[in-house]
């Protein structure tokens, strides 16, 4: 039992090591100033399809707002139902 736990142990030990030496020493150079640039590049393009995504959800937005109002400030259906025959009778 206590070799299990010693090995269960010594593989927790290193595989943390294998993880902090893989993730905290790189071997790579610093990029260099042209390569700063072309990721800069990619990165800060701005398109158009971001205003014409905005411009869809306004219209959608409007249409839906323009349908709870119309549902909020109408006559249930029962209701007009029940004022037609009155209406009649006059």
């Amino acid at each position: 039992m206590t070799a299990l736990r010693a090995s269960a142990s010594a593989f927790r030990k290193s595989a943390a090591a294998d993880i902090c030496s893989d993730s905290f020493s790189s071997h790579q150079a610093p990029p260099s100033a042209e390569q700063v640039r072309a990721a800069q590049a990619v990165f800060s393009q701005h398109s158009d399809a971001n205003f014409a995504f905005g411009l869809l959800g306004v219209w959608t937005s409007t249409l839906l707002l323009h349908d709870l109002a119309l549902e909020t400030f109408s006559a249930p259906d029962d209701e007009e139902e029940e004022r037609q025959p009155e209406a009649e009778l006059a």
